[in-house]
């Protein structure tokens, strides 16, 4: 297994680590990937651990456009950096693969759709589409659980109303599916708080006919 955490050395979010594990989730090694780096934001990074792509990626800090691929070696140790696409964001996107593709799921601009850019085994960008995940005037955001489930893909996504939550952002889950050619063919709302709660940066992982959906409350 591969996970990706970051932290605080000088400043918020400027440094991110690599963790393997074995089957037991034992951990076998360990490697700084970015140390101190200001001009990245390390926070709620994508994370992809494949047959043929296993690494992360992180944006430019403060909104400057820009992303940037990591990849990470058996050992933990950083690979490979490769520039991506500005939109969408890295920070509060999510990766998966599709063999030989790499799909990019996140936010950018404008903030109403979704981009979903796919790479091929050397990341080079094949095609960049635009999806609105939600309808009416929700919009999305951390679009982070992302898994393909036979020709489906299914997103889990915090939607939330912008003229509500204009000062603090909050929402709820919702799981979005979409077909092969990532066009939305169902949405299902899963959580629903009192106003002022949130359900932030949901993941997915599935194991036989059982979906596990997590999230962040009120955080």
């Amino acid at each position: 297994y591969l996970h990706i955490a970051s932290a605080n050395t000088d400043q918020p979010n400027d440094t991110a680590w690599a963790f393997r594990t074995d089957a037991n989730l034992q951990p076998v090694s360990s490697a700084t990937i970015s140390v101190a780096d200001g001009s990245l934001a390390h926070n709620d990074m994508p994370v992809v651990c494949s047959e043929r792509f296993q690494g992360t990626a992180f944006a430019a800090m403060g909104g400057t456009p820009g992303n940037t691929w990591f990849g990470v070696a058996a050992d933990a140790s950083p690979a490979e950096t490769i520039a991506l696409a500005s939109d969408p964001r890295s920070n509060g996107s999510g990766f998966v693969s599709d063999g030989e593709r790499l799909h990019h799921v996140g936010y950018g601009w404008p903030p109403e759709s979704a981009w979903i850019n796919t790479y091929d085994a050397e990341l080079q960008l094949v095609e960049q589409r635009q999806v609105r995940l939600l309808e009416g005037d929700l919009e999305g955001f951390w679009p982070q659980g992302v898994l393909k489930l036979g020709d489906l893909y299914l997103v889990a996504v915090m939607g939330f109303d912008p003229a509500v939550s204009a000062q603090q952002l909050t929402g709820e889950v919702w799981l979005v599916v979409l077909d092969a050619d990532f066009s939305v063919v169902a949405r299902h709302p899963l959580t629903s708080f009192l106003p002022g709660q949130t359900a932030a940066r949901p993941w997915l992982a599935r194991q036989d006919d059982w979906l596990l959906v997590g999230f962040d409350q009120d955080n």
